[in-house]
């Protein structure tokens, strides 16, 4: 019984956080995002920023703060405090419900995907014109700012190729069959998520890397914790990750990128690109640093007789 509320309460709180930590950031973007300010770009890449800074002394509070309590007090007090927490958030956030920008969802864009990858394939026979810029041919919705397709990916154009307009399409505009013509933006849109897919791919590294701060706490368990006469929980050594973000996300924000914007003429210093390889190779050198310390730390259990004795805790500073 015990293993089921445990397993059931771990289970409630994956769902949770499924639901919040894709949303809360572009919720937040939209309360903010105002296409009308010049100054808009540079606003919402500020916000991204602080919205991990304020992310990052959250988590280092609860690492802190909150495992202290729990080694000190137990696990129920340590448990309840979180409880208490997020029952306050939902209440402050259900309160401020009338206050919010609410951007109305749009279809979903997977069933768009499929829908041009299938009329892509059943119009594979038509012959695609030399140019786009055929005025037309390709069918788009009354004031779309997307007319007519690019030339790259051009087998995907076929998707929205008006054949016969008169069965094509219906006295309101719309396709009679969405599985056979699609709009001019849906055909973009999967274009630019095939785009994304490289770019995106390099990311897996990132995500390697921060899948791995579980391991530092297992680490800290087995070296010598002591600062003076206390001795810091190894669950909180996660903090010093956060700590770091937190500092260099700030700095960045306010001393780096006004130097680079000086230096390079550009408003953001770096490209996103220039920014995503260096981001790459930090968290490559880093996880180079984590095995060189496994290593000594290995060879120092094992020469101090825990071979045999995972938990075994080593005269080695977890500093």
């Amino acid at each position: 019984m015990q293993y089921l509320f445990l397993f059931t309460s771990l289970a409630l709180m994956s769902f949770g956080a499924g639901g919040i930590r894709p949303c809360s950031l572009a919720f937040a973007a939209d309360q903010i995002n105002n296409p009308k300010n010049p100054k808009n770009a540079r606003i919402m890449k500020s916000f991204f920023n602080w919205y991990y800074v304020s992310v990052g002394v959250s988590v280092m509070f609860s690492v802190v703060f909150i495992v202290y309590i729990q080694v000190k007090a137990g696990w129920i007090i340590g448990f309840g405090i979180p409880v208490g927490l997020m029952l306050f958030s939902s209440v402050m956030f259900f309160l401020g419900s009338f206050m919010y920008v609410k951007v109305k969802p749009n279809k979903t864009l997977l069933a768009g995907f499929a829908q041009v990858i299938v009329a892509s394939w059943k119009n594979r026979h038509l012959t695609l014109p030399p140019h786009a810029n055929n005025s037309g041919l390709w069918y788009f919705h009354s004031g779309s700012n997307l007319v007519q397709p690019t030339d790259k990916a051009r087998f995907l154009n076929k998707a929205c190729i008006i054949k016969n307009r008169e069965k094509d399409i219906d006295s309101n505009g719309m396709p009679t069959d969405p599985w056979s013509l699609c709009t001019v933006r849906q055909v973009e849109e999967l274009k630019a998520v095939i785009k994304v897919l490289p770019i995106w791919s390099t990311g897996i590294t990132i995500a390697i890397t921060i899948s791995q701060q579980s391991f530092s706490v297992v680490q800290a368990g087995t070296m010598n914790r002591m600062v003076h006469n206390f001795e810091i929980p190894s669950t909180s050594y996660g903090a010093f990750g956060i700590l770091t973000l937190t500092i260099w996300v700030a700095i960045y924000d306010r001393i780096i990128v006004p130097l680079l914007t000086k230096y390079t003429k550009k408003g953001k210093g770096l490209t996103l690109k220039q920014r995503m390889g260096i981001g790459i190779a930090i968290s490559c050198l880093a996880t180079l640093v984590a095995a060189l310390v496994e290593k000594k730390r290995r060879n120092e259990a094992i020469r101090e007789g825990f071979i045999d004795n995972p938990k075994g805790v080593v005269n080695m500073s977890a500093m």
